[in-house]
Formats: C-alpha cells, sequence, structure tokens
C-alpha cells in the first residue's frame, strides 16, 4: 500500500507542482519586487506558430519513416487522384503561399494545410472524430505550454535574485578533472581552427531543431497511444523542467560561454547563438542589478542539468516502441551531442546531469514502469486512422462527379 502511494505521488509530482508554481507566482514576483510581465506575444508565436508549424512538418517527416506507405502517403494519393481538382487548388494554395510569404515560410503553411486536411478527410468530416484527434494533441500540448511558461518565470525571477554564473568555474574544472584538461571551450575553440563556418551554421540547425523532437512527439504520442500516454509524456519533460529548477537556484550556471575569455572574440559573430549567448549575459546581469526592464522572455539560463539532452532521452522512451523513428532521433541525438559542445551551450557535466534528470523524470512519471500500473491506454487515434486508410486502398470511392 505504502509503495503505491509513493508511486502515485511521484507520478502526480508534475501536476502539484505545477499547480503550486501557478499559485505562487504573483506572490514571489511581489516577494522579489518585481512586476510580473509576460511577453505574451513572443511566446505565443514561438511555440504556437514557429514551433508547431515546424514541428508538425517534422512529425510528418518521421510519420512517413516510421509507418508503411499503405498507412501514410498512399491514401493520400489515392484520395488526391480520385479527386483530382484537388491537385489545381493545391498548385494555386502554394503559389500563394509562397509568394507571400517566401519559400521556406510557404511551403510549411502548405505542407501543414495538406495535413490539417488530411485530418478532416480520414475523418469522414465526423466532429467527433476530428474533436478526438485535435484534443489529443492541443490537450497536452497546452498544459506542456503552460508549465513552460512557468518555468521560464522562475528561470527568470532566479536570476534576478542570484548570480546565475556562480557554479560555471566549478563544472568547467569538473570537466578539466574528468577530461584530462579537455572542456567544451577548448573543443570548441580547436574546432573552430578546423572546420569552415558552414559547419557550425549546420550545428545551429541540428541546435534549435531539437524543440522540434519534443513538438513532433506531442503529435506523434497521441495518435499511436492515446492522450493519456500524451499527457505522461508532457508530465515527465515537465518534471525534468522542475526538477532543473530547483537544481538551478541551488548551483546556478549559465553555461561555458559566458566564462571563456576567448569564447565572444574567436566565436563567428554571424552565428545566431553568438548573438543569442551575448544577450543572455547582458539580459542575466541586467536583472541582478535591476539595470535593465524586468519581462519575463523565452530567455533559458540553466546550464545545469542540460534539458537540450534530457528531453530527448524523454522523447526516445515514449516513442521506443516505434524502433525506425527512435533510431533516426537516435542519429539526430548523437549529432546533437556535438552541437551542445562545440556550440558551447553546455560543460560535459551538464549532459551527464541531463541524463539523470532524464531517468528520474521517467522513473517518476512513467505508468509503465510502475508494476502496479496495469490499466490499459485508450484506443489510439491512429487505429481509426489506419481502418480508413485501408478503405481508400481497397475502395476507389469518392471520385469526383
Amino acid at each position: 500500500m505504502g509503495t503505491r502511494s509513493f508511486k502515485f505521488a511521484a507520478a502526480s509530482f508534475h501536476w502539484v507542482v505545477s499547480i503550486v508554481l501557478a499559485l505562487s507566482l504573483l506572490p514571489a514576483f511581489e516577494l522579489a519586487r518585481l512586476p510580473l510581465r509576460i511577453d505574451w506575444s513572443r511566446f505565443l508565436s514561438m511555440f504556437w506558430v514557429h514551433i508547431a508549424a515546424t514541428s508538425v512538418v517534422f512529425a510528418t517527416l518521421l510519420y512517413l519513416w516510421g509507418f508503411s506507405l499503405q498507412q501514410t502517403a498512399l491514401p493520400l494519393w489515392n484520395r488526391y487522384w480520385h479527386q483530382k481538382p484537388r491537385f489545381a487548388v493545391l498548385a494555386v494554395f502554394a503559389a500563394a503561399m509562397i509568394w507571400e510569404f517566401g519559400l521556406l515560410p510557404g511551403a510549411l503553411i502548405v505542407v501543414a494545410a495538406i495535413i490539417l486536411s488530411e485530418f478532416f478527410d480520414r475523418a469522414g468530416g465526423d466532429l467527433r472524430k476530428l474533436w478526438e484527434s485535435a484534443s489529443s494533441v492541443l490537450i497536452p500540448a497546452a498544459y506542456l505550454f503552460v508549465g513552460l511558461v512557468l518555468v521560464f518565470c522562475y528561470n527568470d525571477l532566479t536570476a534576478s535574485l542570484r548570480f546565475v554564473g556562480q557554479y560555471d568555474s566549478a563544472f568547467n574544472r569538473f570537466d578539466a578533472i574528468l577530461f584530462h584538461g579537455l572542456t567544451a571551450s577548448s573543443l570548441s575553440n580547436a574546432a573552430l581552427r578546423h572546420f569552415p563556418l558552414g559547419f557550425f551554421r549546420f550545428l545551429e540547425l541540428i541546435y534549435y531543431g531539437m524543440f522540434n523532437q519534443i513538438g513532433a512527439a506531442l503529435i506523434i504520442v497521441p495518435l499511436c497511444f492515446g492522450r493519456k500516454r500524451a499527457l505522461e509524456f508532457v508530465g515527465t519533460v515537465l518534471t525534468a523542467y522542475y526538477l532543473s529548477l530547483v537544481i538551478f537556484f541551488i548551483w546556478p550556471s549559465v553555461g561555458p560561454f559566458s566564462i571563456s575569455s576567448t569564447h565572444f572574440v574567436v566565436f563567428p559573430h554571424s552565428l545566431v547563438t553568438y548573438q543569442y549567448q551575448k544577450l543572455f549575459v547582458a539580459k542575466a546581469h541586467g536583472f541582478l542589478t535591476r539595470q535593465m526592464p524586468f519581462r519575463v522572455d523565452t530567455d533559458y539560463y540553466i546550464a545545469f542539468p542540460s534539458m537540450h539532452i534530457a528531453q530527448p532521452l524523454i522523447v526516445l522512451w515514449f516513442l521506443r516502441e516505434r524502433k525506425r523513428i527512435a533510431l533516426l532521433l537516435l542519429g539526430y541525438d548523437v549529432v546533437l551531442v556535438v552541437a551542445i559542445l562545440l556550440l558551447e551551450w553546455h560543460y560535459f557535466v551538464d549532459l551527464i546531469g541531463g541524463v539523470l534528470v532524464a531517468l528520474l523524470a521517467i522513473t517518476m512519471v512513467d505508468a509503465r514502469v510502475h508494476a502496479a500500473q496495469s490499466e490499459p491506454y485508450e484506443r489510439p487515434v491512429r487505429e481509426a486512422w489506419e481502418e480508413e486508410a485501408a478503405s481508400l486502398l481497397t475502395v476507389p470511392a469518392r471520385e469526383s462527379d
């Protein structure tokens, strides 16, 4: 009885913490004598427009890679082949979007429109099915968004109360001890001498593309395993973030870029990473000294533990049953580790901390590792999709008159 109660409490940890953090937000800012100003336009555009659009595309690519053509592309092709006016409508729409927004943004909009129309078609216009599909994704996504806003709020609050680089030198020395003098900064400086600028631009694509893994998992997990499983995935990610907030308050560190004497001299100024890192240092100092207007933005100061490695590990765990997708993401994450270090975002120790936090969060939240949990998951939306896909492959119906 005691073990079951403990497991229930661990699995419910993120719900309780989310509520406590939300209720304590205004009092905490008042106690710190700071205004609770959140840049909502930035948060909404970043998470619900940019990351959402790119995540939909990334999820589609993973879906095409991880499932058979009979489940993915062939039903779509059959639908368009039997309703040929769709090709003309799609061509006009694509031309208009690319003309209005440019090649890449326009292409993303077109892909998103095709996917949304496919949702509608595979649901057969049934509002109940559409709601089942949409809510299984949107409800967990909304919970993740709320949790992340809370994380950013308390992250900035900590930066206004403590010197966020207090333990950077200690972590850097720890790296040097573990790896016989090798540090993230020395590794980055060596790479800068041997690799062209394009290599680092590629690393930036990999580093910032990590967020698309989270968004893609938010789409694939509920469609494959149901909404309950998706909420467990989100709860695991938030649990890792909440643990990181506590660790950051105790041992604050920003990253090797903040203490390297040569980083802002030799690191390519044209890279987005250079601009971000310089801004983070300036903002952290401005918040602490009250010399900069306080506003909660998407700045993230926590180096240890690295959530840039913890989150992909959580994604791999929840998608491990889709072996083709998991193997592809594993290859991506190997390159991601290189990007994390060579862009000087994290210490080696941060990666170890990220792994430990991910393992702890998974152990706490995931019901499938709790022996006492034996409730079946709801019927995944994907099963209904497969039934619809099978009917489209065998019945040449829905032709235009």
